[in-house]
């Protein structure tokens, strides 16, 4: 039991939150029994809950008894996180102990799966008719299996949540299922839906909703957009185009589909160690191999249907990812805005088993690599150091390099001078040991895209354009160890005034004994890309 407790101070009464629980087998089992209790609760009088992670990597997870991880109202509910080889039990016992435990923050079940299995069916995930799953972040992984929906998975609420489902064969969503992440308020932002199989199909036959909230009456204000992002094999895609619809491995519901943005991504997997310019520049394999399946994105499109073909906030792109099993190095400047297969941008995915080690920039939202923003949507890029390619979840990592006191291993470092940048695309950077930024010009971030409002040589008062951007991707960053800069902030300069820049006065500023006047000018807050 480490549930919050209430304190009173004279009249007030004061809940703290609730603690962490961890249960780990590196090469055996977990069993609970019926009559246990497991309490990260937070208190009644207020306070967060906890988290209870579960892992039994190399065995089997057995969870009985209670769990719970309640909140008072207002505050965030209890998290659960279960990585496992197998599972006694279906998940309907335990999206039932879950439910009636409050946990409604995050539900997160990585099954591992088992290759010798005779009864392969261990190695899937089904969600039942009978079941939902309610929670802010909800995240289903195969390793070995198939995902299979058949209820409904919940994470909707003022603003959306996040519903990820990754798979290595099929994720299957039934005609009675729905996926739930829209925001209820308006103006609230819209949830995001992940989906991905990494050698079979997606096959949407249920509702979707992760659309964000009507417009404020009067301010005109509206959140962000909800988006659909699923990812599966060039191939699969491909099947698409052929003749026989039978074989075809993407189905989507175009009634049952409401989204902000629906992106669609083909993904090519790679094996280099080093990565250099005949890698990187139009032309070469990689990129020609992109070209040629952007070719038959118009196909795939048509072959959804005429309702989704029609949908202007529907894209198709192709999707490159580069593994190593040992280190994986970029050598070579990486500019994505010149990759632009069938005029759309291409995400790019790098994952080592060891360290990442980016001695060049990675950008796009630019032109070319200049800090000039572009008004278009960008790539998603994603680094992995000591990377578990085992794993169908592309930010899953081995395990936790810095507590085996491993520094060199498993570190995802971004050189000097150097840049990983996008505009409206998502970056995810995962390290089994630490991430390092090697010197000051060392950067990583999302820039949205041009906004028409830019501060303009007439707006300011000179020459200069200043972009207000818009729509910029979410920034992710996971180590099992540090993440490391190059010093402290006052040896280095890295005051967020560097980049964030204002102007404004009310009234002109006169010449003050030889100073020369300052005239007046609009305020302004803009990003200096410099």
């Amino acid at each position: 039991d480490v549930s919050g407790i209430n304190k009173s101070f004279a009249e007030l009464v004061r809940g703290t939150p609730g603690g962490t629980v961890k249960l780990t087998a590196g090469n055996g089992a977990i069993q609970t029994a019926a009559t246990s209790r497991i309490n990260v609760s937070g208190a009644t009088a207020g306070g967060d809950a906890g988290l209870l992670a579960v892992s039994a990597i190399n065995g089997n997870t057995q969870l009985q008894g209670q769990l719970l991880g309640r909140a008072a109202t207002e505050y965030h509910s209890g998290r659960f996180q279960l990585d496992t080889q197998t599972f006694s039990g279906s998940y309907s016992n335990l999206n039932t102990q879950l439910n009636a435990g409050g946990f409604q923050g995050e539900r997160s079940v990585r099954l591992r799966g088992n290759s010798n299995a005779t009864d392969t069916t261990i190695n899937n995930i089904l969600v039942a008719a009978s079941d939902t799953v309610t929670a802010e972040q909800i995240k289903f992984v195969a390793d070995q299996g198939n995902i299979s929906v058949q209820g409904n998975i919940d994470a909707s609420g003022k603003n959306g949540g996040d519903i990820t489902l990754l798979a290595r064969d099929d994720v299957q969503l039934a005609t009675t299922a729905t996926l739930s992440a829209h925001a209820t308020a308006a103006g609230g932002n819209g949830g995001n839906l992940i989906v991905e199989s990494r050698d079979g199909g997606i096959y949407l036959d249920g509702a979707v909703n992760v659309k964000r909230g009507v417009v404020v009456p009067v301010t005109g204000e509206q959140g962000r957009e909800g988006q659909v992002k699923l990812r599966l094999p060039r191939a699969s895609l491909l099947t698409l185009t052929d003749a026989d619809t039978s074989n075809n491995q993407l189905r989507i519901n175009s009634a049952g589909m409401q989204a902000d943005y629906l992106e669609i991504e083909g993904a090519q997997r790679y094996n280099a160690s080093v990565i250099n310019s005949t890698d990187t520049a139009l032309g070469s394999s990689w990129n020609n191999d992109a070209n040629t399946f952007m070719t038959s994105a118009a196909s795939i499109k048509t072959a959804l249907g005429t309702a989704l073909a029609e949908r202007t906030d529907l894209h198709v792109r192709a999707g490159v990812e580069v593994q190593s099993t040992g280190d994986l190095t970029l050598n070579a400047t990486w500019d994505l805005s010149a990759w632009r297969p069938g005029a759309a941008p291409i995400n790019l995915t790098l994952r080592a088993a060891d360290n990442l080690n980016i001695n060049r920039s990675i950008s796009d939202g630019f032109v070319n690599l200049s800090n000039v923003l572009l008004d278009q949507r960008s790539a998603d890029i994603t680094l992995v150091a000591g990377a578990d390619l085992n794993s169908v979840d592309r930010v899953a990592v081995q395990h936790n390099a810095a507590a085996q006191g491993e520094n060199n291993t498993d570190n995802v470092t971004v050189g000097a001078s150097t840049l990983v940048r996008t505009g409206t695309g998502d970056i995810s950077v995962a390290a089994g040991n630490n991430i390092v930024l090697a010197q000051n010009n060392s950067t990583i971030y999302t820039a949205g895209r041009r906004n028409a409002l830019a501060l303009d040589a007439a707006r300011n008062g000179s020459s200069a354009v200043k972009a207000l951007p818009t729509q910029g991707g979410d920034l992710t960053l996971r180590a099992s160890g540090k993440i490391i800069g190059p010093g402290t902030i006052t040896a280095t300069g890295q005051l967020f005034t560097e980049w964030f820049k204002r102007q404004g006065t009310i009234e002109p500023i006169p010449s003050i004994r030889g100073r020369p006047a300052i005239p007046g000018e609009n305020a302004g807050w803009w990003i200096d890309y410099s």
